[in-house]
């Protein structure tokens, strides 16, 4: 538990299955995946919902998860080939609910976002502002993307003036909005290369380009939301140094696991770098700390007879 990979939220999906199932319901996976969202709420862990998402709508291929006021919507991504992701797990933990680090940053991403919308002519009632996210102070500004959020002449530029663009509330929004700039530019990266059906040399340009949104994305959770920790920064650089492509952190921080993109080719040499930079231990030891992965099925149900 608490490694970057969703094992609490797992845990919740499959308790919410098991119920469903012992009481002979059925609920549509999207709508059971806010329920199992809502659940983690009241437990204490004030998160988005992406990972029970994950647990319920997940395929054959990565998906891009976006959630909408009314639906989850879901699209698939082709990684180019030659690809692979490598996770290898710190060792460092962090109990999202006994310890303040992950709500803590909410209520501060919550702040920029009152510093946005009193940039607008419109006036919110607190209840208002509660139920609203930055991925709604974009559509009020009339952004078609997160990314034009920030920089000169942006909304971030007017609400958070010269050193007030270094305030916590500032550096937690500026992180939200450029990751979320990330994953549509990776998604663009992998769409296009889908469209030229590029050779592997063309894959692999590709494939760098990745690794560096990556590797951005981690210093990002590094620098302005301060998730990081010492152990996860040095299994990155293990990893960089490995020969990925890129590597970040993965899940919530302050601890857990790195996720790094890696040339499929070279899967085996990577493990045995960071097994023995990392780890100072044989791969054969760490099959459950270090190992490649590939998209997998949602969570179901398996009939097992003769019991």
């Amino acid at each position: 538990m608490c490694a970057g990979l969703s094992s609490s939220s797992a845990l919740v999906v499959a308790a919410a299955m098991a119920t469903m199932r012992a009481s002979n319901t059925f609920v549509e996976p999207r709508v059971l995946a806010c329920i199992c969202a809502k659940c983690e709420r009241l437990i204490g862990t004030q998160g988005g919902g992406m990972d029970q998402a994950a647990c319920l709508l997940a395929d054959s291929s990565p998906i891009i998860i976006e959630f909408g006021q009314s639906r989850i919507k879901t699209t698939s991504v082709i990684i180019p080939p030659g690809g692979v992701f490598v996770i290898a797990d710190s060792g460092a933990r962090l109990n999202k609910a006994s310890t303040p680090d992950y709500n803590t940053r909410v209520s501060q991403c919550k702040e920029a976002l009152r510093v946005f919308m009193s940039q607008l002519p419109e006036s919110y009632t607190p209840d208002e502002l509660g139920s609203r996210t930055l991925s709604d102070v974009q559509a009020a500004f009339g952004l078609a993307e997160p990314g034009q959020m920030l920089g000169e002449n942006s909304p971030f530029a007017d609400a958070f003036p010269e050193n007030e663009g270094q305030s916590i509330p500032a550096r937690r929004a500026k992180h939200c909005y450029a990751e979320a700039q990330r994953v549509i530019d990776f998604r663009k990266l992998c769409d296009e290369n889908l469209r030229l059906d590029r050779d592997n040399s063309g894959n692999d340009e590709t494939l760098q380009k990745l690794g560096k949104l990556m590797n951005a994305s981690h210093q990002s959770c590094r620098e302005l939301y301060d998730c990081s920790c010492p152990e996860l920064d040095r299994l990155v650089e293990v990893c960089r140094s490995a020969g990925s492509y890129g590597s970040r952190l993965t899940g919530a921080g302050w601890g857990g696991c790195v996720v790094s993109l890696v040339p499929e080719g070279k899967i085996q040499q990577f493990i045995n770098k960071v097994a023995k930079d990392y780890f100072s231990r044989p791969p054969g030891d760490l099959v459950k700390q270090l190992f490649y992965t590939t998209p997998g099925r949602a969570a179901g149900f398996i009939e097992v007879s003769g019991l």
